[in-house]
């Protein structure tokens, strides 16, 4: 098999990641995408001269632009999924974090944490029922085809965001 060829050239430093990481520890309750994000600089900052990482917390929350206690949390969850190890410096005021293998399947992650299979299943669960939704409602919206003009659906996305400065919550529609 060739190289992998990808939408755009990557020019900059490109951080590796195992594909476990975004397709099966994703099936774990405490795994987002913060987690994921921290992990990911912590493999950035890998030194392999000393076989670990040493950024400080401060120095992942100004990269990942989160909070301290998100980071700490963050690290916390990757520690109790057994991705790192958290220790403390020798030599400096701050933790070095040594890497673990991630589990390769499903299997061997329910395997390791048994929480994750009712997890799992009650999220699949919601997933299905949402595209089972969605293919009923796009089929009853479905209007036949008038000889070249084309039969269009429009529909609306209601997004809430809250904003952390004033907390205050906006409807957005998109059509």
């Amino acid at each position: 098999m060739g190289e992998k060829k990808y939408p755009y050239q990557i020019s900059e430093h490109y951080i590796p990641s195992p594909n476990s990481l975004r397709r099966i520890y994703t099936n774990h309750p405490k795994y987002n995408g913060n987690v994921l994000l921290i992990y990911e600089l912590l493999f950035d900052y890998w030194n392999a001269e000393y076989g670990y990482a040493f950024p400080t917390v401060w120095k992942l929350a100004e990269d990942s632009f989160l909070g301290e206690a998100t980071v700490k949390r963050c690290i916390k969850t990757l520690e109790e999924l057994d991705l790192i190890k958290k220790t403390r410096s020798q030599v400096a005021n701050n933790n070095v974090y040594t890497f673990k293998k991630p589990v390769e399947s499903i299997e061997e992650l329910i395997a390791k944490f048994p929480e994750v299979e009712e997890y799992r299943e009650s999220r699949l669960a919601i997933i299905r029922e949402s595209e089972a939704k969605s293919k009923a409602r796009w089929s009853k919206n479905e209007r036949p085809d008038d000889g070249n003009v084309q039969a269009t659906k429009i529909s609306y996305l209601n997004v809430k965001t809250e904003r952390s400065d004033s907390q205050e919550i906006i409807d957005e529609k998109w059509f």
